[in-house]
């Protein structure tokens, strides 16, 4: 079970992470025990996502026209969570079979805790700009430049995770980066589908 110590702990790292200090992977618990409740991360980021998906609703009402009692709140919801738990393992569970044939197999434990506990960072930027559309502070084109910064930002700080956390090349740290973000967006699109947010 997580304690809070862990979590502060964790978030520490993540943060010296940010920074690009190698230094933050001691912040990190890599044995195995601490690996299995570095998935617990989710559940610090859940609050996070929860008030990201309600602003997305909001938004999505307000472009679309739709009245409150026509949006489809219970795909959209169910739909949402359901992305975040399967993206939340798909990764580290292809990581596993990939580790070996790539050679970093002894690193990766301490890859997969950093990636979840650096997540809770992650998600940060994503969410502000939405939020703040939604509550009106700012317009959509602010967002949207917000939101390509976040994407940027998020992006570079996955790489310098990655490279740090694998002591790997940086064509390997791209490469690994791009797969992660490549494999989010066809879950997201298939669970989309199967729930009937997209044609």
């Amino acid at each position: 079970m997580l304690s809070s110590q862990e979590i502060y702990r964790s978030l520490v790292g993540s943060w010296m992470l940010v920074k690009g200090r190698r230094d933050g992977m001691a912040a990190f618990d890599v044995s195995i025990g601490g690996f299995w409740r570095s998935f617990g991360a989710a559940l610090v980021i859940l609050p996070i996502y929860a008030a990201t998906m309600v602003a997305q609703r909001h938004v999505l009402i307000s472009d679309t026209q739709l009245g409150a009692s026509d949006f489809p709140d219970n795909a959209f919801f169910i739909g949402n969570l359901i992305g975040f738990f399967v993206d939340w393992v798909a990764f580290p569970i292809l990581m596993a079979f990939l580790a070996r044939p790539l050679g970093i197999a002894e690193r990766f434990v301490p890859f997969i805790v950093a990636r979840n506990w650096s997540s809770v960072i992650a998600i940060l930027p994503y969410s502000i700009p939405i939020l703040l559309y939604a509550a009106g502070i700012i317009n959509a084109d602010l967002t949207t430049l917000l939101t390509l910064a976040a994407i940027f930002f998020v992006l570079y700080y996955r790489y310098t995770v990655t490279r740090i956390s694998l002591d790997c090349s940086i064509s390997l740290s791209i490469g690994l980066v791009v797969l992660d973000l490549v494999l989010s967006l066809v879950l997201g699109e298939v669970i989309n589908r199967l729930i009937g947010l997209t044609a």
